[in-house]
């Protein structure tokens, strides 16, 4: 994912190979997306004037329960 965020790392003589096949990119894409679909929830107000719960956080209050 992080790879997939903010591109190939370069550290001096180490660099990620970005020769990656279809099938593993197609998942990375797959799990940027989950990733950034919870974080948007983490975000989003419950409801509106709702100043205690996240979206994701109501949830796993749920889980909890």
């Amino acid at each position: 994912m992080i790879h997939d965020a903010c591109g190939p790392l370069n550290d001096g003589n180490l660099m990620m190979d970005d020769r990656v096949d279809h099938h593993e990119h197609s998942n990375h894409s797959k799990e940027t997306e989950i990733y950034e679909r919870l974080m948007k929830d983490a975000q989003e107000l419950l409801y509106p004037r709702c100043d205690e719960f996240s979206k994701l956080s109501f949830i796993l209050k749920l889980f909890q329960i």
